[in-house]
């Protein structure tokens, strides 16, 4: 890729909801603009041409064609939560769950990526291992007859070549 095209310095675009320093827009638009790289946001791929010289191009949704030798594609995840759904729980881009990992039912305790827990601006769903683990650990304790609340910092990191973002 030869261009840069992440959103203004001072937008939240890439994660809404957090600090553009915070989310890493102003750290990856340094690190890119070092190495010539572009990233596009909130757009995703129309169609594709393969090239005999190895090159592809291809046609985004936002009307933009790029020919470039590799494309990286991350398109995020959303749960299946459609057996969550059938049951009667409540559900909104994930199971939603209180504090202690209890579901809508009482007696349906949920953790993991599959769920939206209370966060401090509203539902959080995270993606990553530590909150994988963590939140299972609770659920299962409170499943068992514990009282222990899910308080966590919503984090996340990233890597793209030699740079790593966290917060």
């Amino acid at each position: 890729m030869t261009r840069l095209s992440l959103p203004p310095a001072r937008s939240n675009g890439v994660l809404p909801g957090l600090s553009p320093e915070a989310n890493g827009v102003f750290y990856l638009r340094t690190k890119a603009e070092a190495r010539a790289l572009e990233a596009r946001v909130r757009t995703g791929v129309r169609t594709r041409q393969e090239f005999p010289n190895g090159r592809v191009a291809v046609e985004t949704t936002s009307g933009d064609t790029l020919e470039t030798d590799l494309i990286v594609v991350g398109t995020g995840a959303m749960p299946d939560d459609s057996l969550a759904r059938a049951a009667g729980l409540n559900c909104a881009e994930g199971i939603i769950v209180d504090d202690h990992c209890l579901t809508s039912d009482p007696a349906i305790f949920a953790a993991g990526d599959c769920t939206r827990f209370p966060g401090p601006h509203g539902p959080v769903r995270l993606e990553n291992w530590r909150h994988a683990l963590e939140h299972g650990a609770i659920a299962g304790r409170n499943a068992a007859g514990g009282e222990i609340a899910y308080n966590v910092a919503p984090s996340f990191w990233s890597e793209h070549t030699t740079c790593t973002s966290k917060g």
